[in-house]
């Protein structure tokens, strides 16, 4: 099986490795040997694939009925197109099956990733689930705990009814690897909570809680993987009745009840891996580059594409590592070989893949959560300038810089959307150099577009849910950077004060004053990590929010947005000093 490759047709997107179909960005469940015999039919359109190949290739030979590729067929042909069973796979009498519709190969990156050395840990995880019911993967940054849980997902997925993945990740901030300060749990939870359509008021934590877990204690059987989260505590509430189901949590913090420490590679291991993944065979510098990078597989991954990518040796990439090492110094000990290596990669993608890189460039200035591609219809639109003039329009573009990106490790698939690791986007931002205000106004204009004017009416509020912590990260950038847009009318406000606006309203109109209040607090206190609590870089933003509350509570009559807007005036005075606090109140975009 071609499992490296992901197809388009149609709304269809089929992404052979992650086991994955997806119709308009939205995962659709198939049955194992469907699954086998679409990938099957897909890879060899449009030409014929006899009876007898797939009954052999999917079924090894051993078929007990005449009838079981029939009724998959059947299956896949109502999955595909309820209304036109023949609009897909074609039947050509004695002689086969044709998959008729055009289809878009839009990757390959083979051997990128291979699952290796962790078996005997994906047998210790099954077993600690059947008697704990609730266990932590904990590991060093690089460690692959996250790819260790979601293969385990990946291989147990029919044991399970259901299995939902949440990110717990907090976002990167500042080429300086400064972060905001709390937890993102709340929103990573909100999120499964809006795909699940559990609710339209969903910015009560309390209220969040309280219904997941009453939807997950009613279904049993599920699996739920809860991915980088920070301490223990930061789950306190969120925890469904272990006796339903299996939940599976990933951490570098080390002090859980039931955990499972995931550690680096042995030196063999690793040095297998990297000539597996390159296709170089040098072992004695494979175990020397394996160890350098501390066997740790996030850092071996990186290597392979790197080599892959520039077509150089292993000893070629030991020494370019050595001299990266050399250059950052030890105040990173532990990561550094991560750093290094994912910085050698994040150049050769550069230029190698200008589209890539662009896409890149944009998303490091995103959360560190899932990534909806609805933020990406207009994208090259955003761009400094053109990656490719030739195709600056085609959606395909996204979807090529997409899997440019996947087939070098730098990003993961995720179902309507894809993340990127924390790591990867600080780095990515230092890469950037001088051009991050660049960069980061384009991020601000992408996303102004993404999340739409219209964020009060119910029908935009799935997608507006999902781009909130980008929305909310870009626009803490935006200020740091101090970065307003152009003004979208002469009297009207700059783009990124209409985007607080949107934001705000959302917000407001799914009825939550508090959340609001919260969402604005997790902004400035974004700020105040970069620049300081008495920088007055704090001034303008401080008097936006102050502004926007003040026009919610002149339509909403709350008088916790008016007072929640003179708190941010007053502390705007306090660090300004001369401004006089009632022209800060009237004062407006």
């Amino acid at each position: 099986m071609e499992s490296g490759a992901v197809f388009e047709f149609g709304p269809f997107q089929l992404v052979p490795r992650e086991h994955k179909l997806l119709r308009k960005g939205i995962e659709v469940k198939i049955q194992p040997r469907n699954f086998d015999v679409l990938v099957l039919l897909v890879q060899n359109s449009p030409h014929l694939v006899p009876r007898a190949e797939i009954l052999k290739k999917v079924w090894g030979g051993e078929v007990r009925s005449d009838n079981i590729l029939d009724n998959v067929l059947s299956e896949l042909r109502k999955l595909l197109s309820p209304r036109d069973h023949k609009r897909y796979i074609q039947n050509v009498p004695k002689f086969g099956f044709r998959f008729a519709n055009v289809v878009r190969r839009l990757q390959s990156d083979l051997n990128t990733d291979p699952f290796v050395g962790r078996e005997s840990l994906l047998a210790e995880i099954g077993q600690h689930l059947q008697s704990h019911r609730c266990v932590t993967l904990f590991g060093l940054s690089g460690v692959g705990t996250t790819r260790l849980a979601r293969e385990y997902a990946r291989q147990h997925a029919t044991d399970y009814s259901d299995v939902y993945k949440v990110s717990a990740a907090r976002p990167a901030v500042g080429a300086a690897g400064t972060v905001l300060a709390g937890s993102t749990i709340d929103a990573g939870f909100r999120e499964l909570a809006v795909r699940l359509k559990l609710s339209r008021e969903l910015f009560d934590a309390e209220r969040v809680r309280r219904s997941l877990c009453k939807r997950l204690n009613s279904r049993p059987g599920w699996l739920l993987l809860i991915d980088d989260v920070a301490t223990p505590e930061d789950l306190d509430g969120y925890l469904p009745n272990a006796s339903a189901g299996h939940v599976l949590i990933t951490s570098s913090f080390p002090d859980w009840v039931h955990s499972v420490e995931v550690r680096p590679f042995d030196p063999t291991t690793a040095a297998e891996f990297l000539e597996t993944t390159t296709g170089r065979r040098d072992r004695p510098t494979a175990r020397m580059l394996a160890e350098e990078l501390g066997c740790l597989p996030r850092a071996l991954v990186q290597a392979a594409a790197f080599v892959r990518l520039s077509n150089c040796s292993l000893r070629d990439y030991l020494n370019m590592l050595r001299r990266g090492v050399q250059l950052l110094g030890t105040n990173e000990a532990r990561e550094s070989p991560v750093a290094v290596s994912l910085g050698l990669l994040l150049a050769r993608i550069r230029t190698t893949f200008p589209a890539g890189a662009a896409l890149m460039n944009l998303v490091a200035f995103f959360a560190p959560q899932r990534i909806p591609d609805v933020a990406f219809r207009d994208w090259a639109a955003c761009l400094p300038e053109p990656v490719d003039p030739t195709r600056a329009d085609s959606p395909l573009l996204f979807r090529n810089a997409l899997a440019n990106l996947r087939s070098s490790s730098l990003v993961s698939f995720e179902p309507g959307g894809f993340s990127v690791n924390r790591l990867v986007q600080r780095l990515a931002q230092h890469e950037l150099g001088g051009h991050r205000s660049t960069w980061v106004q384009a991020a601000l204009i992408l996303i102004h577009k993404a999340f739409t004017a219209l964020s009060s009416d119910p029908q935009t509020w799935d997608d507006c849910a999902a781009l909130l912590p980008h929305a909310l990260t870009v626009a803490g950038h935006a200020a740091i950077h101090q970065i307003e847009g152009p003004q979208l009318d002469p009297q009207g406000p700059t783009l990124h004060g209409d985007l607080w606006r949107r934001i705000t309203d959302y917000l407001v109109a799914r009825g939550a004053p508090l959340t609001v209040h919260a969402e604005m607090d997790q902004a400035i206190s974004l700020l105040e990590s970069v620049s300081g609590t008495d920088s007055a870089d704090l001034v303008g933003p401080l008097n936006r929010l102050a502004s926007v509350l003040k026009s919610t509570y002149e339509r909403t009559r709350d008088k916790k947005h008016l007072e929640k807007a003179g708190e941010y005036q007053r502390r705007a005075v306090e660090i300004g000093g001369s401004q006089d606090f009632r022209d800060l109140y009237t004062k407006t975009d």
